[in-house]
């Protein structure tokens, strides 16, 4: 099974270098986790792309918007997203890749 690839990033968000290499990983986690927390305008060649989820932290009655946004950040990536599952702002997003799954 193939699966999407790109540059491996720490939980910092810098990149990886092991033994002066980039190190490459499947990239469907971590575009999702970017997708989460970076805010619209954030990448110079997508700048419709991001959501910034910590601007929806202590409001009330924003769940809906959230997970509409989840998925329409997600499906502008190429994403095909099943569910999304959210307690306590803790997100479970079942997603994959046409072509990659």
């Amino acid at each position: 099974m193939a699966t999407a690839k790109d540059y491996l990033l720490n939980d910092s968000l810098d990149l990886v270098i092991t033994n002066g290499d980039f190190k490459k990983t499947s990239s469907d986690q971590q575009s999702s986790i970017l997708l989460l927390n970076c805010n619209i305008g954030s990448f110079k060649f997508h700048p419709f792309a991001g959501m910034g989820i910590k601007r929806y932290q202590g409001s009330d009655g924003t769940e809906q918007i959230m997970k509409r946004q989840i998925f329409v950040q997600h499906e502008a990536d190429g994403m095909k997203v099943k569910t999304v599952i959210n307690k306590d702002f803790q997100f479970w997003i079942d997603c994959s890749r046409p072509g990659f799954d």
